[in-house]
């Protein structure tokens, strides 16, 4: 009865690995969606499908360290 404890400890790690892994391209693809010319933060949002612009700014900030809003102003400065 022991080992099987351990075994779903190691079942479970890599999933949240995996669904950490999946989040990151996510917003990394929002990020390139950003710098694309003429395109808005809702219609990132919508097409990544997300709830609302709020869920979406607030994942964006947690996974990439900036609000998407200031991350596309940057495009326009470069």
């Amino acid at each position: 009865m022991p080992s099987a404890l351990p075994s779903r400890r190691r079942g479970t790690l890599p999933v949240l690995a995996l669904g950490s892994y999946l989040l990151r391209q996510k917003m990394t693809h929002a990020a390139s969606r950003l710098t694309a010319e003429g395109v808005s933060i809702k219609q990132v949002a919508n097409e990544l499908g997300f709830r609302d612009v709020f869920d979406f700014s607030r994942m964006f900030r947690r996974v990439m360290g900036m609000q998407p809003s200031r991350f596309a102003r940057l495009r326009d400065k470069v």
